[in-house]
Order: C-alpha cells, then structure tokens, then sequence
C-alpha cells in the first residue's frame, strides 16, 4: 500500500494534509471517518468554543469571582467542559490526521504487527467519532 501526499490540496483544516492511498478502502474509510469529523467539529463550531474558553478563562481569572460562589462554581464548570471537549475532538482530529503516515510507515517497514495497529487505532478513532 502506497501513500501519497497530494500536492496543493487544503482541507477544511489549516494544517491538515490529504494524502492518497492505493488501498482505496483504507482511503475512503479515512475520508468517511474525516467527513464525520468534519460535521462534528461544524456542529461544535471550535472557533465559538475555543472564544467561550477564552471569555471562561477571562471570568475566571477574575479576583471577586469567588464573592459569588455559585457563579463561580458556574464559571469554573462551564470552563472544565469546554476544555475538555475542544481537547477531546482536537485529540481525535490528531490522530486521525496521524493514521495516513502511520500506514506509510508500516507498509515501508513491511510490518504486519505495525498495520494491524493502525487499522485498531482507526476502528477506535471511528468509534469515538460515532460516540460524538
């Protein structure tokens, strides 16, 4: 299986790089598995989060903050599941964006082992997506 970087192709991420397959079903997994992501990330919409973390954090920081404990309690838990949603779907954004080298590398390396693992890290990538 050979795996090619596409020269001039942008995807809807900046930084991201679209890479071509020979094996066309790991390529259309990868891109059915991209396509979900996509649509979970616009339905996130991660610049309005990543500016709500910003105000959060803002709010948080703020010395008379704890004057109001409830609001505060508010302010702080608002914050935590922001965060951990932006890092949990950049986290799966990550490692799907890995998987076209990692089966680079194991079709270089002729390693079975090395394929077998990236096709389980894909169905879990996929599983985490479809949990979204």
């Amino acid at each position: 299986m050979k795996w090619r970087p596409e020269r001039g192709c942008r995807g809807p991420h900046p930084g991201h790089v679209r890479w071509s397959v020979v094996n066309l079903d790991v390529a259309a997994e990868l891109k059915a598995l991209s396509g979900t992501l996509d649509d979970i990330e616009a339905v996130l919409d991660l610049d309005k989060l990543r500016s709500d973390i910003e105000q959060l954090s803002e709010e948080a920081g703020q010395p008379d903050l704890w004057n109001d404990q409830e609001r505060a309690q508010e302010v702080t838990s608002r914050l935590s599941r922001a965060q951990a949603e932006l890092r949990h779907v950049t986290d799966i954004r990550r490692r799907l964006d890995d998987l076209p080298v990692l089966y680079e590398l194991a079709d270089e390396s002729d390693g079975a082992d090395a394929e077998a693992a990236n096709r389980s890290e894909e169905r879990r990538v996929g599983k985490e997506c479809r949990s979204r």
